[in-house]
């Protein structure tokens, strides 16, 4: 079983007007707890609009896509030839996140009619569910489950959604219930 957790760094939370500066994918075996691979591509645009707040947080990352960003439409083309050898059965492969469906598919989406995933998402808020009852953010999983802060870098942050998922899988697997 291959699933894919992938995750964008944005110039803010509108696709309609927003762009894309980094697109993180991590390929990975939750069976065998095993990551396959890992991609990674800034974006170089000719002008870059957003937010305030998040331009001014990716600061660092505007400066790497300036000097070694490549095209959106490249981009996404890497990302289609990349995400070839994790399909099953010819289907693109599921994927897994944070707010994955609403969030990061729908600016993929904007930027393309490719259909690169598969139609249902595992949102990994979901599986983490709060003392309230509620899915608990990223925010709060990345740092209760693996101790650090959530890096705000599409690679990383992908990379901490496939570990978590795995850890969600073998504890599921071993215990039939989740205690953290």
């Amino acid at each position: 079983m291959i699933l894919v957790a992938f995750d964008l760094e944005t110039t803010g939370l509108d696709p309609r007007i927003d762009q894309i500066l980094q697109i993180g994918a991590v390929a990975f075996n939750p069976p065998a707890q095993d990551i396959l691979g890992k991609f990674e591509r800034v974006i170089r645009w000719t002008r870059y609009s957003g937010d305030a707040v998040a331009l001014s947080m990716n600061t660092a990352l505007l400066l790497r896509c300036a000097k070694e960003g490549v095209s959106i439409l490249s981009a996404i083309k890497d990302l289609e030839i990349w995400l070839e050898p994790f399909k099953t059965d010819g289907k693109p492969p599921v994927v897994v996140g944070f707010n994955v469906a609403p969030f990061d598919l729908a600016f993929l989406h904007s930027a393309t009619d490719l259909r690169l995933f598969h139609h249902r998402a595992v949102e990994l808020g979901t599986l983490f569910i709060g003392e309230n009852g509620l899915p608990e953010s990223s925010k709060e999983v990345v740092g209760n489950v693996l101790g650090r802060k959530v890096a705000h870098d599409a690679v990383q942050d992908a990379t901490d959604a496939a570990e978590l998922y795995m850890r969600w899988w073998s504890l599921s697997r071993g215990r039939g219930k989740i205690a953290w």
